[in-house]
């Protein structure tokens, strides 16, 4: 019996669009090994005391002669000292040896985490070089990058076995730094969801627009949630995960109808996206959820390539610029035209889907 592991698994997080990447993995893994496989999940907010350390300097201040204060300064994060953290990763954590002596597979799942030189981004990178070193099969699936220093990239994904880019500038990306990536898509649109009724009551038959924001946070939900009720159709927020509490809160307070996203499964939010009016949306995975429901969905920009990328790869012009009135009046009048096009798209993002492994 095969074991794989997942570093970066994500099937620990509330966040619906986390939870379908994960479940559409599993599956795609048990499918290549006809099920007779063992998977070992390890949190994408794993860290590592010995790399982490590494990447930390100790600034102490005396504001007395008998007391001091220490703080934790995040030392330039070069390709020299990222290496240095690697090492010192390699040699004394025993946690990695040992999960990787008993591992036939590393599978390392990205999603959003290797972009602007975060962390755990780039303990993710040392991870999957450290494993190759160790003479591991390594599949980075669900890739996607953006503002990382090149030259980690190049010593980290050396000797994959397979790099699977989720969207098409990530992987233009890559292909330009000569790092031998393949083109696939989110892992999130081979979860399995059933065709079922859900119905909200609060709505009561009235036609609904489902919207959410961007992590980029430039756009006032209060405002689009107007533009909404301005054309004529009922605003129905729904936050994506925890870093939408906010939000969410304050369109509460405004009496903006909001749904809690524990509230609802994969199911049942395929059907609130397939009797949506259309789909406003600065969320990645609440846009491929609206691919898997054939619904129009008008993106909102985000902070990495993910949702341009994605829509590039669509054939979706996205109107960043655009004004959101007439984005709505587009969507409307072309509703026909774009369903079509989305149709179009969906067994063509299953099969790049399944390249991720």
């Amino acid at each position: 019996m095969d074991r794989v592991v997942i570093f970066g698994s994500t099937s620990e997080e509330l966040h619906i669009g986390c939870k379908a990447l994960i479940q559409g993995l599993e599956g795609l893994i048990k499918e290549r090994f006809e099920k007779n496989v063992i998977i070992q999940h390890i949190s994408h907010r794993f860290l590592s005391n010995y790399f982490y350390e590494s990447l930390l300097g100790v600034k102490i201040e005396r504001s007395g002669f008998f007391s001091k204060k220490e703080y934790s300064l995040q030392v330039e994060k070069s390709y020299s000292n990222w290496e240095q953290a690697y090492y010192s990763m390699f040699k004394k954590d025993v946690f990695l040896k040992l999960t990787f002596d008993h591992t036939d597979i590393v599978i390392i799942n990205v999603e959003g985490t290797i972009h602007h030189q975060a962390i755990l981004g780039l303990q993710l990178l040392a991870i999957g070089k450290m494993a190759c070193d160790l003479g591991k099969d390594v599949y980075w699936v669900n890739f996607s990058t953006q503002s990382e220093n090149k030259a980690i990239l190049k010593s980290a994904l050396w000797g994959a076995k397979r790099i699977a880019v989720r969207e098409i500038r990530s992987y233009s990306y890559l292909k330009s730094l000569g790092i031998n990536a393949i083109q696939s898509f989110d892992t999130a649109v081979l979860a399995p969801f059933n065709n079922i009724t859900y119905k909200l009551t609060v709505l009561e038959n009235n036609e609904y627009c489902l919207f959410t924001g961007s992590n980029i946070k430039k756009y006032d939900l209060l405002k689009i949630a107007e533009e909404i009720n301005i054309k004529g159709f009922v605003p129905l927020y729904i936050p994506m995960g925890l870093n939408d509490f906010k939000d969410f809160t304050e369109l509460k307070k405004s009496n903006i109808l909001s749904l809690d996203f524990s509230q609802v499964n994969l199911s049942q939010l395929i059907y609130l996206i397939k009797n949506s009016k259309f789909v406003i949306s600065g969320r990645h995975h609440l846009n491929i959820f609206s691919l898997m429901a054939e619904k129009p969905f008008i993106p909102l920009e985000s902070n990495t390539w993910k949702i341009a990328g994605v829509c590039e790869l669509l054939d979706i012009q996205p109107k960043f610029n655009m004004d959101l009135s007439d984005k709505i009046d587009d969507i409307i009048i072309y509703h026909h035209t774009y369903r079509k096009n989305l149709e179009s798209k969906i067994h063509k993002s299953k099969e790049l889907a399944k390249l991720n492994f």
